[in-house]
Parts: C-alpha cells; sequence; structure tokens
C-alpha cells in the first residue's frame, strides 16, 4: 500500500505543473474575486474602465475581434474569438502595455464573467431567453484596446431555448 500512496503521488506531483497553469486559464474568476476586482467601476460594453484604456497609434495594424458561439454537442456553449493583428499573451500579464497582444474581457448582458487567454473558452450554461455576449481586447495591464476612440470589440446575441 504505501508504493502505491508514493506511486500515485509521484505521478501527481509530475502533473500539477501542467494541470494548473491550463486550469488557471480555463476557467473565470470566482464571483468574490469579481465583486473585488469590480468595486468601484462597471465593466460594461467597454465604457468607464478604472484600467482605461490603450489607442492603436495612427498607422499602426489594427487589431480586430470576431466572436461566434456554438451550442456545444455534449453541453453549454463554445465561444471563440477571430482575431487580426492582436496575440494572446498571457505569460506577460501585469507587464508593459501593448496594442497588439494581451487578452480578452468576455461579458454577459454586460457584466463580465471571465478573462480569455486563449481564442476558445466553453460557458458550462447561459440563462433561457436572449443572451448578448460581449469581447473587448485588453492590454496586458487590462486596458481596453481602442481603434479611433472605440474599444475593439465584438457582440452576438443568442437565442437560448428552454430545456425540453
Amino acid at each position: 500500500m504505501p508504493f502505491i500512496t508514493r506511486r500515485v503521488l509521484k505521478t501527481a506531483a509530475l502533473l500539477l505543473p501542467v494541470v494548473l497553469p491550463t486550469a488557471a486559464l480555463a476557467f473565470p474568476q470566482t464571483a468574490a474575486w469579481q465583486q473585488a476586482h469590480s468595486a468601484g467601476h462597471q465593466h460594461q460594453s467597454g465604457a468607464n474602465h478604472a484600467h482605461g484604456s490603450l489607442a492603436v497609434p495612427a498607422g499602426a495594424p489594427q487589431p480586430t475581434v470576431k466572436l461566434k458561439v456554438e451550442r456545444d454537442r455534449k453541453s453549454g456553449w463554445n465561444i471563440r474569438l477571430i482575431t487580426e493583428n492582436f496575440r494572446f499573451a498571457p505569460e506577460e500579464l501585469d507587464q508593459t502595455n501593448q496594442v497588439d497582444s494581451g487578452h480578452a474581457h468576455l461579458f454577459l448582458n454586460g457584466q463580465k464573467i471571465a478573462r480569455l487567454y486563449g481564442p476558445w473558452y466553453h460557458l458550462s450554461s447561459l440563462p433561457v431567453g436572449k443572451q448578448t455576449l460581449m469581447a473587448e481586447l485588453t492590454t496586458n495591464q487590462h486596458n481596453v484596446i481602442t481603434v479611433n476612440g472605440k474599444p475593439v470589440m465584438a457582440k452576438i446575441t443568442v437565442e437560448v431555448p428552454a430545456s425540453k
């Protein structure tokens, strides 16, 4: 029995460095974190962010984002961000701002629900009825990236049917 326990623990220890960063990137923050993080400012439609914004300089390649939402075959919804002139850079979080790299913020009906450190995200569920999802591109320091004074964002409305 001790041999099995040591072997399982040794195997688990080898997996932890691989599993933890992936899990940290894949799951949204807890409600408590979101409440503490958003205290004093709203995260709605890219407006009035306490983090501010960062404008793409004239003549520089302009980042763009498209948002696709599809029902998952097993459960929930798959969100896909298609970007141009933008690179997801979770390894650079909280480092120097760049207008061509960072992460995205995902909103459901105007409320921030997650940070996205890559182009794919799975939502386990959506409320029944019309739901509006919005994604905006942000810098490494959470500044909204803007082009001509407008946030680089995409919005889509999904009709969620009642379960049968």
